[in-house]
């Protein structure tokens, strides 16, 4: 049996690596880190060094990859403002359940977001897509590190084509929280309306092509199934 891998044999983490200290080390170099990734080549070196105001964290950068950090007091105020979005979601889904397509399944499986609202007798699309960055999939309770808001509209042959994604990181979230929750209620409002005006004599014949959907891909596991 294969040993089991660790997230530094995957990459999911770097693997740090102090430098030698002992009586003959340069006083520099104490402190020093090399973080390595799966393939053994050292992405940063980091040190924390005292100021007069407490300590800063010093990288020297060894590959051209992008670098940020998170504090827990930042973690926590990211997962409360996703959470809120999330719940406020939701809840205007289980408000219009009939114009929704429910899906199970992986969510990573799925385009071109977890909450679509799709109008397809005005040929748009509202799609709100929950991002993750070093989280495992399988996690039922991950939070996501921000939000990507795209708008579609339908071209004469059928497809859709963006008219432009915008990604939410949670201070951005806080300054547009109302808008994309006002944006998706007005959506969803205006699919449910639609889709009630529908004569019943003729609503199966227009059902492919005139009834708007309210799309919500569920995090869960299972086989995919349409609830309608």
């Amino acid at each position: 049996m294969p040993a089991k891998l660790n997230p530094y044999d995957t990459g999911g983490r770097l693997e740090p690596k102090p430098w030698p200290a002992d009586a003959g080390t340069d006083s520099d170099d104490c402190g020093k880190v090399n973080f390595t990734d799966e393939f053994g080549e050292t992405v940063f070196t980091g040190w924390m060094q005292k100021t007069e105001a407490g300590y800063i964290l010093r990288v020297d950068e060894h590959q051209d990859v992008q670098l940020a950090f998170e504090t827990s007091s930042q973690r926590l105020e990211r997962e409360a403002a996703m959470m809120q979005l999330d719940q406020a979601l939701r809840t205007i889904t289980a408000r219009h359940d009939e114009a929704v397509w429910c899906y199970d399944g992986d969510p990573d499986a799925f385009t071109p977001g977890y909450f679509v609202i799709e109008n397809n007798a005005g040929g748009h699309r509202f799609a709100i897509t929950e991002q993750y960055i070093g989280t495992d999939s399988s996690d039922i309770d991950r939070v996501p590190n921000s939000w990507d808001v795209d708008v579609a509209r339908r071209s004469q042959n059928g497809s859709w084509e963006s008219e432009g994604t915008r990604n939410y990181e949670p201070a951005k979230i806080g300054e547009r929280y109302k808008l994309i929750i006002s944006r998706s209620r007005v959506q969803a409002s205006c699919a449910f309306r639609r889709r009630s005006s529908v004569p019943a004599s003729t609503a199966q014949e227009q059902a492919a092509a005139t009834l708007p959907r309210l799309l919500r891909h569920r995090r869960c596991c299972g086989s995919c199934r349409r609830r309608g």
